[in-house]
């Protein structure tokens, strides 16, 4: 797993070994963020 600012700076990598992972979101600022698992890739959106 591999999370992204909206404009392509990686923030976060992680290997998953487990069909379940938990990590803070509380350090990240408002904005966008791409969130990469495997080969589908979703958008993440922080709001406070």
């Amino acid at each position: 797993m591999v999370m992204y600012f909206a404009f392509g700076r990686k923030i976060f990598e992680a290997i998953i070994s487990k069909k379940e992972m938990q990590f803070n979101l509380q350090e990240l600022t408002n904005g966008m963020y791409l969130l990469k698992i495997g080969s589908q890739t979703k958008r993440l959106e922080v709001l406070r």
